[in-house]
């Protein structure tokens, strides 16, 4: 290890001070981190109040495993979040979504507090901490934050940055042990995110703009040999993802995407909503340009990647940070469809590249005129903290998220699904048909939709009109067992009980483990005189609920008439 780094990390770590109080030392030496960590929970903690959205409701809620700890042990890959859903459960007493929002919430703390130790080891600790401070408050990144399902993106990130922090501790006191508990931490991180795969790269990255490749190189072996092994596994899910996609999201185009649109259209919408982040949305569906914009997009891509090869050169922690950026967002830029091509959770990790470089030549400005720049730099930090608390707000529940995302993604049938689903919850059936029929023209093959809007017309009394849109549904997605089972339902209303055993059975087929599902055939077949088969549903459903009062009602029934 060079004599420079030594004494580089030495006068980071230990900064020179006058003799003063201790208090005085202590408040110097622990004042950045009381700083970065109060305003970061100051704006946070109004998401502890906001409900389970989106993916978070079948994701947790609706999972009946997630309080076992058999679900834990039963997935390598995914310990590390059903450890934390796990825990968040019991913790808090059940499905209290402020538990499992918390551990976002503290672990964006922890990346805020780590992007300043790291900063000011690499660079400076005033751009270290300007830098924190933006990642802090800066809008772009509340998706992981506030979103439970999307916490992952957050927490790799922690981990990571712990891991990459005890490298260069490592490199610096020559201290084999903080070296081992880094490739450690570096393992975790990749079990709790896919996109980990690529960050070893960064370790790479370190050393070449701020130590020493060629002497160094080996000790950089060990976490791109876990990359490799990650990556192989990542490798055999990429056509369950794309099978996912068609299911869950009904993407019937597979077609690989145009590099050259879709990494501009990425890069440039990431440094947009950086600088200007007016357009945040769940949904980044607005993505159909002209050639006017089209080239606008490629000459801002073209001025990065021009940008990279002149600071690798010139300024190696500007390279540094635009490296960063550029490489967390790989495995999202491939070709292959299985990811969007824009999506606020995929830059968190990115973000800490854009804000070293805008702190770095931020610190410039500082140095002229002080006094000015400074109070900019709070006026900025309190507008993207305004925007921040607004954009926390419509993460608030289900309602506020598909307003605001129907405002910023019209052209996504996902957004007017559920806005019809918003409208149907507050009573307003003519709007929600009109948002589940938006949907269905905007993608004919979307079955939720069709799903949605044969219930509205179940509700208003046109079930004859409803059956063929769930027959849709299901056509589409034969996994809908709820199609089935409406299905069935309209069927025992005309007294049709062969068409309803046939739905209520297809159900079943899709959905075994439903003690409902099971006790509807039965009365089925207990209304059309099959009492042994009434029986035997009834007995069924009992199996997997013992004290279903439904079904032991049923059996009463059967054999009161015996």
């Amino acid at each position: 290890m060079s004599k420079k780094k030594r004494n580089r990390y030495n006068n980071i770590v230990q900064i020179p001070r006058r003799e003063t109080s201790p208090l005085v030392n202590n408040l110097e030496k622990y004042g950045y981190f009381v700083i970065l960590s109060v305003l970061t929970f100051f704006i946070y903690v109004f998401s502890l109040g906001n409900e389970f959205i989106s993916d978070d409701i079948f994701g947790i809620v609706e999972n009946p495993n997630i309080k076992e700890w058999s679900n834990v042990t039963s997935h390598p890959l995914g310990f590390f979040q059903n450890f934390v859903y796990f825990s968040m459960y019991h913790l808090g007493g059940g499905f209290n979504p402020a538990f499992f929002r918390i551990v976002n919430v503290f672990s964006h703390i922890t990346v805020v507090n780590l992007i300043f130790v790291v900063l000011s080891l690499l660079v400076t600790p005033m751009v270290g901490f300007l830098a924190a401070l933006l990642f802090a408050v800066h809008p772009l990144i509340v998706e992981p934050v506030v979103w439970i399902s999307g916490g992952t993106y957050v927490w790799y990130t922690a981990v990571f940055l712990i891991s990459l922090l005890l490298y260069i501790v490592a490199q610096s006191r020559g201290n084999w042990y903080y070296y081992m508990v880094s490739v450690i931490l570096y393992f975790i991180s990749s079990t709790i995110g896919a996109p980990v795969v690529v960050l070893s790269g960064i370790f790479f990255l370190y050393e070449l703009s701020f130590g020493n490749i060629w002497k160094e190189w080996k000790r950089i072996v060990p976490y791109f040999l876990i990359s490799c092994f990650f990556l192989y596994l990542a490798f055999f899910g990429v056509q369950a993802r794309l099978e996912s996609l068609q299911v869950n999201s009904y993407q019937t185009n597979q077609a690989l995407y145009n590099p050259f649109l879709q990494i501009p259209v990425a890069i440039s919408s990431y440094f947009e909503l950086f600088v200007w982040p007016a357009g945040l949305t769940l949904y980044h569906s607005e993505l159909q340009i002209g050639t006017l914009e089209f080239i606008l997009r490629t000459l801002v891509t073209i001025g990065f990647f021009g940008s990279l090869i002149y600071s690798f050169f010139k300024n190696k922690t500007v390279f540094f940070g635009l490296s960063l950026f550029i490489l967390s967002l790989l495995p999202t830029l491939t070709p292959l469809g299985f990811a969007w091509v824009v999506a606020e959770r995929y830059v968190y990790f990115g973000t800490i590249g854009l804000v070293l470089i805008a702190a770095y030549f931020y610190q410039k400005l500082i140095k002229l005129n002080d006094g000015l720049f400074y109070s900019l730099f709070i006026l900025v930090i309190i507008l993207l903290s305004v925007r921040t608390l607004v954009r926390i707000n419509d993460w608030k529940n289900q309602d506020n998220l598909w307003t605001a995302t129907g405002k910023t993604s019209p052209s996504d049938p996902k957004t007017h699904n559920n806005l019809g689903d918003m409208y149907a919850r507050r009573g307003d059936l003519k709007k929600a048909a009109e948002e589940f029929s938006i949907a269905i023209q905007l993608n004919p093959q979307y079955a939720d939709a069709y799903h949605n809007l044969g219930n509205i017309y179940h509700q208003i009394g046109s079930p004859s009109a409803a059956l063929p849109l769930y027959a849709k549904a299901a056509v589409i997605n034969p996994n809908l067992w709820q199609s089935h089972q409406n299905s069935a339902s309209i069927y025992f209303q005309y007294q049709e009980y062969e068409k309803a055993i046939e739905s209520m059975k297809k159900a079943l087929a899709v959905y075994p483990e439903n003690p409902t599902l099971h006790v509807n055939l039965g009365i089925i077949y207990l209304k059309s005189g099959k009492k042994e088969d009434a029986a035997w549903a009834f007995n069924n459903a009992l199996k997997i609920d013992p004290q279903n009062q439904t079904a032991l009602q049923g059996l009463r029934e059967v054999h009161a008439e015996e």
